[in-house]
């Protein structure tokens, strides 16, 4: 039996006059006087006298007066009495099974009286974290509830030095007791183990989660924080990255419950799946869930694919349409008003619903006579975001063969962590572009259908774009787009196309499903007749404006003009211009406006090159049917120039109506590239050297070589080395000056199956690459040197804690460097160092990678003045080394 001693003492310089000490031949407490102390006493005087700030009472006494703290014992029957001091930094670690929950009772005591309990539920972390706990006390009580029967170790520190430690044997409360504290202390916790209901229960869930159907073991009250079908979308993804769950979870080894928010009981615990552990938390009210967490680094924040099941948000949006389109009467609205979710109901008033109903009433007649669903879609995921676009599209026909589209904004907050649930946003009611342009539709309609099967492909265009066609080469060229697509499989929706109208000009877009895939075509039209054609997939890059009749002829103009011009030859770049373009812009003024352009003073010409020769498809070109051609001139002192002439066929000639050198215009070509032919030999072949030479030199810095050798390696393993791609395909893009090319051809695996391949050129040097191949996602098991991640994270975290924001942002993904990046590390910066102090030191206490999804989890220590921060750093790794996409920091501790 543990007997607890102590002795107090007080008074910088007071004379100790007598010490209660109770030992093994003591039991009572007698008050001694200082003569009569037994050995045991004096050797504990010893001790304070070396503790004593005071030299003069060495001096003076056998042994000091003593002030100023309490000091503390704790002995064993058979023991001697040692001394037992005040612990100056005193922290609980806690060793065993990682994400497991422990909870931990500790009890404070000064003079015998309880002084506060403190309850904290703790997990088990990879590095052993250690938790603070207040000094100063004379007694501390710690009690932890295990509930799982992995041993769990628990260490009571000060500072680096061990106190005591007790390892569990199975479930149930270990004790530590330091100081002094009452031996009747009968504190006992509020029950957290599960109870037989409750065991049950979490064995439902587990069960019903691993086939994927929770349905109705959800709540279905509007305050509940998830649905069934985002759960079951959950589980689904689940099982994708972790695998099948193991039937060892149904055990519940582990498991803690305790009382929530709001009346919810809260069950916890670890479960176990085929490639991972994972956290979960249950929050459960009347039997049913209202809330379920799950903690797993395997899991990325963009693992939501949609609902599995629309119905019931297609139902919603269909209710809202009519709703809207057949007149809402005053009594009705706030029902209608009450179809959007609450915390997007605030920005919808009653008037505003009353007014657009009116309106739609007023241009499209009503009510509606039929409403069809036709489609819904998710939004791309981007970091950062709150909620996560679902869209669903409906067809309404209206009165007079008038058709309108609604489209219904399903904001799901199931993004990160978060499982959460769909709520309606906006509506948005527009007229379908069928209804809106019959004429263009048809036009539309007929072009997809000529694919491979029409011989007069001058009655598809536009009657001035007719003559500048080359229409046997187009002829050509669509048959052979048929050999590689097919034709169009089902009937497009051309409802559901994108159009954007400017005056008498006309865009539309969409998508079609061909025979071998679903591509996205771009139409232009100009008076309502087709002006052009783009169609464009992972592999394909094919348009229609680029078979021109006199494309030689057009090009040697713009040529002859540009080298007139940039060789100080205005007034023969002049004579080149339209007659009218001559009326309207004398020499004077031509060379006026040479002299204050980039081109005042004559340049000398190294290359002068041609990359296509379109037909316009600007919209706000001056007439429906023109002529662009796109040349690249290099000038002698390096600069890349981009340069643009644009023309019109008349009877007589051709006649140049404008030209530009800063602008932004892409489109499609089929020549080889030999950078992109050198980028395919090195992703081939392994060869890392020859593909950083391709690299931008900046890019080339950025990149960490063990994990562009783990890629390579990775890809050379499964493509097929004797495979040479067939085609390839570039989008040229000119912007503001600078040179762009998106190449893209296919590769094949050994097991045949094709691997699209992109890559982006700026200034013939590589600035991206993407090779979509689903073994790929897994390549960051072949990294040999994990700690490249960390050194990564560190220089990111110094620079930023150095004010260099800028410099940090450059470790963080390109879609995030921004400043609002900058403004928010400035912000949490600012926040860090105001609550404790100056920045000391950071150091990765531990990672997690994710081998199936390329992602790493950092752990990073922040040392301050006044405490520490722990800090969560995420990495989303690509074929050139890992890039930051999220950074949060964690509960801090002193």
């Amino acid at each position: 039996m543990l007997k607890k001693k102590f002795w107090a003492f007080k008074g910088h310089h007071a004379r100790l006059d007598c010490i209660f000490v109770y030992t093994q031949s003591c039991p009572e407490s007698i008050p001694s006087p200082i003569g009569t102390l037994p050995r045991t006493v004096l050797l504990l005087c010893q001790k304070l006298c070396e503790l004593c700030p005071s030299m003069g009472c060495r001096q003076n006494f056998a042994f000091p007066t003593i002030a100023g703290a309490v000091l503390l014992a704790t002995t064993v029957v058979g023991q001697d009495f040692p001394s037992q001091e005040l612990l100056i930094n005193p922290r609980l670690s806690l060793e065993g099974p990682e994400q497991q929950l422990v909870y931990v009772y500790v009890r404070y005591f000064d003079d015998l009286q309880l002084t506060k309990t403190v309850t904290r539920r703790l997990p088990i972390t990879a590095d052993n974290q250690d938790y603070q706990l207040e000094f100063g006390h004379g007694g501390m009580r710690i009690l932890v509830e295990v509930p799982t029967k992995q041993p769990v170790r628990v260490v009571l520190r000060d500072d680096d030095r061990k106190v005591l430690d007790a390892t569990s044997d199975g479930i149930g409360m270990i004790e530590l007791g330091y100081g002094t504290f009452p031996e009747d202390d009968a504190y006992q916790p509020d029950r957290v183990l599960l109870n037989e209901q409750e065991r049950e229960f979490v064995q439902k869930v587990l069960e019903r989660m691993n086939q994927g159907d929770t349905r109705d073991l959800v709540s279905s009250s509007l305050v509940a924080n998830i649905e069934w079908q985002t759960l079951d979308a959950f589980c689904q993804s689940l099982q994708n990255y972790l695998g099948e769950m193991d039937a060892s979870s149904q055990e519940l080894d582990g498991w803690l419950s305790w009382q929530g928010n709001l009346g919810a009981r809260v069950l916890a615990g670890p479960c176990q799946y085929a490639s991972g552990r994972c956290l979960m938390r249950l929050s459960v009210i009347d039997g049913l869930l209202f809330d379920l967490e799950v903690e797993s680094e395997a899991i990325p924040e963009d693992w939501f694919a949609g609902p599995v099941s629309s119905d019931e948000y297609v139902d919603s949006a269909e209710e809202l349409a009519m709703r809207l389109v057949g007149g809402i009467r005053p009594e009705n609205v706030e029902a209608t008003r009450r179809l959007f979710a609450a915390q997007f109901r605030q920005s919808v008033t009653s008037e505003d619903l009353l007014e657009l109903s009116a309106t739609l009433a007023e241009k499209y007649g009503s009510p509606p006579q039929s409403i069809r669903f036709l489609a819904s879609n998710l939004d791309p995921w981007k970091p950062g975001q709150a909620y996560r676009d679902y869209r669903i599209f409906h067809l309404l026909q209206m009165p007079e063969a008038r058709a309108c589209i609604s489209e219904t904004t399903i904001a799901f907050s199931s993004v990160g962590n978060r499982i959460g649930r769909g709520n309606l946003a906006t509506v948005q009611i527009t007229e379908a572009w069928p209804s809106a342009q019959p004429e263009e539709a048809a036009s539309a309609l007929a072009f997809l259908k000529a694919i491979g099967g029409q011989d007069n492909i001058a009655d598809l265009f536009h009657e001035d774009i007719v003559p500048l066609l080359d229409t046997t080469g187009l002829k050509d060229s669509m048959d052979e787009l048929f050999g590689q697509v097919g034709s169009i499989d089902v009937e497009p929706q051309l409802e559901m196309w994108e159009a954007n109208q400017q005056a008498n000009r006309t865009t539309a877009q969409g998508q079609v499903q061909f025979d071998r895939g679903r591509l996205t075509v771009r139409l232009d039209f100009s008076d309502k007749q087709l002006v052009g054609a783009l169609i464009s997939g992972p592999t394909l890059a094919w348009q229609s404006t680029q078979y021109i009749a006199e494309a030689d002829r057009v090009e040697a103009i713009a040529a002859k003009f540009w080298e007139s011009l940039l060789t100080g030859r205005a007034a023969e770049a002049h004579q080149l211009l339209a007659q009218k373009f001559r009326e309207q812009f004398s020499l004077e003024d031509f060379a006026s406006l040479l002299k204050n352009s980039d081109f005042a003073e004559p340049q000398s010409i190294e290359r002068f090159h041609t990359d296509q020769v379109l037909i316009s498809t600007r919209q706000d070109r001056p007439l429906a049917a023109m002529v662009s051609v796109y040349q690249l001139v290099e000038l002698a002192d390096g600069t890349l120039q981009p340069l643009r002439a644009e023309f019109a066929r008349t009877d007589e000639a051709w006649e140049l109506l404008n030209f530009n050198s800063d602008f932004q215009a892409s489109f499609a070509g089929r020549q080889p590239h030999p950078g992109f032919e050198a980028f395919l030999a090195s992703i081939q072949n392994g060869n890392q050297d020859q593909l950083l030479e391709l690299l931008q030199p900046q890019l080339a810095e950025s990149v960490q070589p063990q994990v562009l050798q783990a890629f390579l390696s990775k890809l050379r393993i499964l493509i097929d080395p004797a495979f040479v791609p067939e085609q390839q395909r570039c989008w040229h893009d000119y912007r503001l000056g600078t040179r762009w090319e998106q190449l893209t051809t296919e590769l094949k695996s050994k097991s045949g199956e094709s691997i699209p391949v992109l890559a982006v050129f700026q200034l013939n040097q590589l600035a991206s690459f993407r090779i979509q191949a689903e073994e790929m996602g897994a390549f960051v098991a072949e990294v040999s040197d994990w700690s490249c991640f960390d050194e990564l994270v560190l220089n990111a975290i110094r620079e930023w804690m150095a004010g260099n924001t800028q410099a940090a942002s450059q470790f963080f993904s390109a879609s995030l460097q921004n400043a609002e990046l900058e403004n928010q590390l400035n912000e949490i910066k600012s926040t860090l160092l105001v609550s404790h102090g100056a920045f000391q030191e950071a150091w990765v206490s531990s990672r997690s990678v994710s081998r199936e999804s390329n992602r790493v989890l950092c752990w990073v220590t922040l040392r301050f003045e006044r405490g520490r921060v722990p800090l969560r750093v995420g990495l989303q790794v690509d074929a050139l080394g890992g890039r930051i996409d999220s950074l949060a920091p964690l509960e801090a501790t002193p």
